[in-house]
């Protein structure tokens, strides 16, 4: 079985994973969690050093845990992106398609198109006047920041991909049946990854900062991490400026590195939908065995960004 390394970078830390697939079995053969020597930001990410820095700290954990240096997938924070939805009259040809996105990025950021990359993921809904696109823009800057880092550190990098989309992908091989439209919930260090998804499509992303302070998840108490997450939940249900709520979630599955298991009753016990950990241990569709790793079976919902990129 070929082992896969796949690297999710978080604001000021990583989670390395080594893992073969075969069959319907996820072997976690190494999975390393450490902190960053800086945060990644608009500041770092434009300066040359950074990449360096980050790169030298690789090659460190390279060696200090025996990785591989081969083929390797980074996840970069979702926040980092724009994901947007545009519509265009069906009577576009699919050739323009490009050129409009670039057009609304443009618009959305206020920089020139120049200074940033489109993409359009596999994803269209169509009416009858019109065809709904996903569109995502990264700066230009970022990916050149994350491809610096790679090849600093020799390492052979095959994509980048914002952690969402990797996330959304990962539901789906897990719950293939999944009745209407859920709500994937990422516990992160400053602020919560909000992915709205059902069994056919990505639907939308929200990245919400735990308070105005960006304070990070160790530095709050239980009860305001669960306030802030009343406040995302009742965004998602009832948006301020719309008089009824463009998603009907049917469930709730959280993960995340820093969310804590008993923070599951709580949760469960302020919403109205079902509400339950994303952890392929709890799917009949794929299992999770872990074979060199300071995660359990049951702990894959810490470390579901790096396992959602080897597919």
């Amino acid at each position: 079985m070929a082992r896969i390394s796949s690297l999710s970078f978080q604001e000021d830390s990583i989670l390395w994973t080594e893992a073969s697939v075969q069959d319907k079995t996820i072997y976690l053969e190494r999975t390393v969690s450490e902190q960053l020597p800086l945060s990644i930001n608009y500041q770092t990410f434009t300066q040359t050093a950074s990449a360096k820095q980050i790169a030298n700290h690789l090659n460190a954990l390279i060696q200090k845990y025996e990785l591989q240096t081969g083929d390797i997938r980074f996840g970069i924070p979702s926040q980092f992106a724009i994901i947007k939805k545009i519509k265009v009259d069906k009577s576009v040809p699919a050739e323009n398609y490009r050129e409009i996105a670039g057009f609304e990025m443009e618009k959305s950021w206020n920089i020139p198109a120049r200074e940033f990359r489109v993409f359009l993921p596999d994803y269209s809904r169509k009416t009858d006047h019109y065809t709904e696109l996903l569109v995502v823009a990264v700066r230009n800057n970022l990916l050149q920041f994350f491809e610096d880092v790679a090849r600093t550190a020799r390492l052979n990098l095959t994509a980048i991909t914002p952690n969402c989309f990797t996330v959304d992908e990962f539901f789906r091989l897990l719950y293939p049946a999944a009745e209407g439209e859920v709500l994937l919930f990422g516990w992160q260090r400053k602020g919560f990854d909000a992915i709205i998804s059902d069994k056919d499509n990505f639907i939308d992303y929200y990245y919400r900062p735990y308070n105005a302070d960006l304070q990070s998840i160790d530095q709050l108490e239980e009860e305001e991490l669960f306030s802030a997450f009343d406040l995302v939940w009742e965004e998602i249900q009832q948006p301020p400026v719309l008089e009824e709520s463009l998603h009907r979630i049917n469930a709730i599955f959280l993960y995340g590195y820093h969310f804590k298991p008993d923070w599951l009753n709580p949760i469960a016990s302020r919403v109205n939908v079902p509400v339950k950990m994303l952890n392929p241990h709890e799917s009949s569709q794929y299992q999770v065995k872990s074979r060199n790793s300071e995660f359990s079976d049951s702990q894959i919902y810490r470390i579901i960004e790096p396992i959602s990129n080897i597919f």
